[in-house]
């Protein structure tokens, strides 16, 4: 596009400040897709004046709202280095305004989890423990809490992780916020589960059976569920010995809330689980599952997880079926060689 036309563009999306005012957050989504389509890695200084147009026109609160959308729009196109730009320039907005208020805790710990999506650990950390160091918002400090947990385990600190999980969900526990605690138990079983031991164990099942529990009280999204029901299915399988009913119970309910809101990246982890459960009872039917699972892998991590579960149900089968071993941790190693997380 010429910059005469581009010029065109911008006065026409200026005129719309002018025009509609505080109405003018229903015109995000089109300004986004129009301007991002076109421009690409050029749009987010064109989407920096209209900030400013904003904040002129309709004062810095406008501003940090449009700040605000553009972040998360540039988060969910994988663009994180963006996303955090506006993520930043929406905080230092809302500090001039009111830096006690929700809106502004909101901000700190939105550029928190973006900066957890990157793998920046210790930055993420900073932004959660700066909520906490506000002391305004109780909700976004408890769920700070759990973040700096999940960051501690991103880090390989599990035993830190577990303090700051537990002092979260204690203060979501006091607030009783549901939602956020279904999440969090969520998170916490799935780290006593990677620590293996036996007490882990059965902390990640009473995990697991607070999540239930919370069904009184708040209706669970299938993705909420699907997530849960694997999580038992693993500690049914997980645990010696293992129960292979109670585990391919728990799997299959988790199939089938993935299926019900087409969610791939979970169909493929209840199809994988129920891979490695068959072929832990060696059953041929292992092959089906694992199979299914590879044509719902959305990553090369699922993929890879997938190949790993194949390898291994071959190499079991002995050395008459090591080829076909050999051949799935190739391909395990070459998806794992072109492996990038988007964030």
């Amino acid at each position: 596009m010429s910059d005469l036309k581009i010029i065109k563009f911008n006065t026409c999306w200026l005129i719309l400040l002018t025009c509609y005012g505080q109405l003018y957050s229903q015109h995000y989504p089109a300004l986004f897709d129009s301007v991002y389509s076109q421009y690409n890695s050029e749009a987010a200084s064109h989407f920096e004046r209209l900030v400013a147009a904003q904040a002129e026109e309709y004062g810095e609160e406008e501003a940090a709202k449009m700040s605000h959308d553009f972040s998360v729009r540039y988060y969910y196109a994988g663009d994180i280095v963006v996303a955090l730009k506006f993520a930043e320039k929406e905080i230092k907005l809302l500090e001039r305004i009111d830096p006690t208020g929700r809106a502004y805790n909101k901000a700190i710990y939105q550029a928190g989890f973006f900066n957890e999506r990157s793998r920046d650990y210790q930055q993420a950390i900073s932004y959660y423990k700066k909520i906490i160091e506000l002391n305004v918002d109780h909700e976004y400090i408890a769920r700070s809490y759990c973040r700096i947990g999940s960051c501690y385990d991103g880090l390989g600190d599990v035993y830190k992780a577990l303090d700051y999980y537990n002092e979260g969900i204690l203060r979501l526990e006091g607030q009783q916020s549901h939602n956020n605690l279904a999440r969090n138990y969520n998170n916490l079983a799935a780290l006593y589960m990677n620590i293996g031991t036996k007490e882990g164990l059965e902390l990640q099942l009473s995990s697991l059976r607070k999540v239930e529990s919370l069904q009184q009280y708040v209706t669970l999204s299938p993705a909420r569920l699907a997530i849960t029901h694997n999580l038992l299915g693993d500690y049914y399988n997980n645990k010696v010995p293992h129960n292979f009913d109670s585990a391919k119970f728990h799997y299959n309910i988790a199939l089938q809330n993935a299926q019900h809101i087409q969610d791939s990246t979970r169909i493929q982890a209840a199809l994988v689980n129920l891979g490695i459960l068959h072929a832990k009872a060696q059953q041929d039917s292992a092959l089906w599952y694992l199979h299914e699972g590879l044509k719902f892998a959305v990553s090369d991590a699922s993929r890879i997880n997938a190949y790993r579960a194949l390898s291994d149900f071959y190499f079991e089968k002995g050395t008459a079926h090591l080829d076909k071993a050999l051949q799935y941790i190739n391909k395990g190693i070459a998806s794992n060689l072109f492996h990038e997380e988007p964030f």
